[in-house]
């Protein structure tokens, strides 16, 4: 019994070992460019040059904290089982970052749609 409480409680470790912060965009505001979002994301999924000679791009964004952990526990007399089950993915709409960049490159403002 004691080696399924470890088993189980290791699981859990794991589980929230997995979870990162969110990024603070709005503190990103004003000293964040372009380039530098290429850099960490990617290139854009969508992008659009403004007349103002700004830019607007999206990128997918994955949700994150998408797993279900499951641990079941039977006995039967002597006898004792021990079920797991993991399940990944995700639900509903793909969300997208769109992130606003001024003619300076400078990032404008940030918005997650789709959600």
């Amino acid at each position: 019994m004691q080696r399924i409480f470890a088993a189980f409680l290791s699981v859990l470790l794991l589980a929230a070992g997995c979870a990162s912060g969110k990024t603070d965009w709005p503190a990103r505001v004003g000293n964040y460019a372009y380039d530098s979002a290429v850099k960490e994301l990617g290139p854009p999924d969508k992008t659009e040059t403004l007349s103002d000679g700004g830019r607007v791009a999206d990128w997918f964004v994955t949700r994150r904290g998408g797993m279900t952990v499951s641990l079941g526990l039977a006995s039967f007399g002597a006898n004792t089982a021990v079920g797991t089950g993991t399940t990944l993915g995700t639900v509903g709409a793909r969300p997208t970052l769109r992130l606003t960049f001024g003619p300076d490159g400078k990032l404008v403002s940030a918005q997650e749609v789709g959600r």
